[in-house]
């Protein structure tokens, strides 16, 4: 599945937030072509960027499946 970095308008605060490894499936357009993350159940925030995130092998992330890099 595709993940995103994704900086958006919190609906509860209204200030800028970056949420990062945010999977496709929780990003959504509706009929007017304005996009949105889907915050929880109840509500949705207001994307400003979207970026795709390049696909991360566990080797990648834990330096040679080491959990810290030397």
């Amino acid at each position: 599945m595709a993940k995103f970095d994704v900086t958006i308008i919190n609906p509860i605060r209204g200030n800028e937030e970056i949420h990062m490894h945010i999977d496709g499936d929780r990003i959504k357009q509706n009929e007017s072509g304005e996009t949105y993350f889907i915050w929880n159940e109840k509500q949705n925030a207001e994307v400003i960027t979207a970026v795709p995130v390049p696909t991360l092998t566990r080797d990648d992330v834990t330096c040679n499946n080491k959990y810290g890099c030397e």
